[in-house]
């Protein structure tokens, strides 16, 4: 599964987010976007506007809802 996680600085979701996939012992890529303009804008080409914006394999999350990406992560099994 490909796990991508735009997160920026200051942001105490996405630090619940990060918090999060390290418990579940998952690989994922984190991407800030917060002083990087080129990975900002392809944070908006996959749909994000802001952070935390989560992406498993291509389905977006636009908030961290933890009972909706646990169905999608057992769903992937």
């Amino acid at each position: 599964m490909r796990i991508t996680l735009y997160v920026s600085d200051g942001c105490a979701a996405c630090e619940q987010v990060l918090q999060y996939f390290k418990q579940k012992d998952v690989a994922y890529e984190v991407i800030n976007v917060t002083f990087d303009q080129v990975k900002f804008d392809q944070m908006l080409r996959e749909g994000g506007i802001a952070t935390p914006f989560i992406v498993l394999n291509g389905r977006a999350f636009h908030v961290f809802d933890r009972d909706k990406i646990e169905a999608f992560l057992n769903s992937s099994k």
